[in-house]
């Protein structure tokens, strides 16, 4: 996993135009190529469907700087979940985790 600054060059091939701006596949590749650790994350069962293509590194994490301690889009890690994870919103007879439980604390 990457600690510290992150040249421009580390994500985008600035001589070839192709890859200047990445798209699709090609983000979640770069981002990959640096987080060792998450790429085994994505062969458990329950995970983002990052290698299907249906989301993005950048749909939550932003490369670009973040005031988030791991990068988020967002400061608030549970509403950002619940932007795609609505049916966890209550109120229900049993929570799935607290109100105030941050979805990290499992996932």
């Amino acid at each position: 996993m990457t600690h510290g600054m992150v040249n421009c060059s580390d994500c985008h091939k600035l001589h070839k135009s192709s890859q200047q701006k990445l798209v699709g596949a090609e983000i979640n590749l770069a981002c990959l190529e640096c987080h060792d650790s998450v790429r085994s994350e994505f062969s458990f069962t329950s995970r983002h469907p990052i290698h299907e293509g249906k989301m993005l590194c950048v749909d939550c994490h932003e490369p670009h700087g973040s005031q988030s301690p791991r990068g988020l889009v967002a400061l608030d890690e549970k509403g950002l979940c619940l932007k795609c994870h609505g049916q966890l919103i209550g109120p229900f007879a049993w929570e799935h985790g607290g109100s105030t439980d941050d979805c990290t604390v499992c996932h």
